[in-house]
């Protein structure tokens, strides 16, 4: 064996290094990467994919967005290029879906201010239809109270007129004689007393409505200037004992509304008693025979008899009572009866009820006028519940 032999079997005994190995699998990938151009490949593919990513993400965290646009395009891979089409396509679907919501919440919008809108204009139309409605009832009472000297029912005043198509709408009117009704105010004298001749009628027109007579009580005690309650009445400690507390008026009623604030009258009571009672401001009104119901002149003529009574209310529209005396000679009453001082055959006071409907809108009004000689003047004006002003005609 010679030098170069015995060095050569020295080298393949001797133990091989860490540092060594490490050399030799180096060596054997870069050989490899030389013997196999596939390899070499895909290696630079990796490493072109792998500063791609290292450029994206320091794009993003600088926020340059045309640095992260240009490295993208210098991406010729065909996975980057797909992944681009990709994001592109669902950058292009969301912004779609956002606009669509954005077109469909504002074509909602617009729908509902467009009717919000049109139901205005409907309404205003309405009431000024209705409030054309009373202006013409106020003429033809103003017309009446020129040509004629009593009030009755077959009057041009007291009938319901066919509803009149105007424009692009109707309107019904109707006038009513408050006078033909027990005005509670009168009740009251204008020194807070309370006058008997009153009190007895409308405590027997409670009891011809099926009502607690007791119900007086806390009228009378809202209507009286004192603080002494009736024996069934109510006054300010009760009223101020209730939540929310209440003060009593102590004076005349304003609106027959205020009803439902004294005790006892309940939504069901002032709904039966809507017929024979109402508010006004006069003290001294009284109550027209020509025009009132047969329980109201029941309850001012207790002794009339019940034949005799429904004679006049019968022929009464045709033929009506002309004056006190009149009326009781037709009604068979005493020469000094009592109710006698409590009738008359003409009114001053009148509700006048106009219902106007321009689709899909209906509006009504009620308006309380006073009738003078010179003029008929509103008291009060009042929006309702469109109600039928007679039993063939239904909104």
């Amino acid at each position: 064996m010679n030098a170069r032999s015995a060095l050569h079997c020295s080298a393949m005994n001797k133990p091989v290094t860490r540092h060594q190995r490490l050399s030799s699998r180096d060596d054997q990938s870069s050989r490899l990467q030389r013997q196999s151009p596939v390899n070499r490949a895909h290696w630079h593919e990796f490493q072109a994919a792998l500063a791609t990513l290292v450029s994206l993400a320091r794009s993003f965290s600088s926020g340059q967005q045309r640095q992260r646009i240009e490295v993208c395009n210098s991406v010729i891979d065909g996975q980057m290029v797909s992944s681009q089409r990709g994001a592109a396509l669902i950058t292009v679907l969301l912004a779609i879906t956002l606009l669509t919501v954005v077109v469909v919440e504002f074509a909602y919008s617009a729908k509902v201010n467009y009717h919000l809108a049109y139901n205005t204009w409907r309404t205003l139309q309405a009431t000024s239809l209705a409030r054309s409605g009373v202006n013409f009832a106020m003429l033809t009472l103003k017309r009446d109270r020129q040509q004629s000297a009593i009030d009755a029912l077959g009057e041009d005043w007291a009938r319901v007129l066919p509803p009149m198509p105007i424009g692009d709408g109707v309107v019904m009117v109707r006038a009513i004689d408050e006078q033909g009704k027990v005005n509670l105010n009168a009740l009251r004298t204008t020194n807070g007393t309370i006058k008997a001749p009153w009190r007895d009628v409308t405590e027997r027109l409670l009891q011809l409505r099926g009502l607690d007579s007791g119900l007086l009580d806390p009228l009378l005690d809202w209507l009286d200037s004192d603080d002494f309650p009736e024996s069934r009445g109510a006054e300010r400690p009760y009223y101020l004992g209730l939540t929310p507390a209440i003060s009593p008026r102590n004076g005349p009623l304003l609106t027959s509304g205020e009803l439902g604030r004294i005790a006892g009258f309940t939504p069901a009571v002032r709904t039966r008693l809507d017929e024979v009672i109402t508010v006004l401001p006069d003290h001294d009104t009284r109550v027209n025979v020509n025009t009132a119901p047969a329980e109201v002149l029941l309850a001012l003529f207790p002794e009339v008899e019940q034949e005799a009574l429904q004679q006049f209310i019968d022929s009464r529209v045709e033929n009506p009572a002309r004056g006190t005396s009149d009326a009781r000679k037709r009604l068979g009453l005493a020469l000094r009866a009592e109710g006698l001082r409590l009738i008359s055959v003409r009114s001053e006071f009148f509700a006048i009820h106009a219902r106007a409907t321009v689709e899909p809108i209906h509006q009504a009004l009620a308006v309380i006028v006073h009738r003078q000689a010179a003029a008929v003047t509103p008291i009060s004006w009042q929006l309702t519940t469109p109600l039928a002003l007679n039993p063939e005609e239904r909104p």
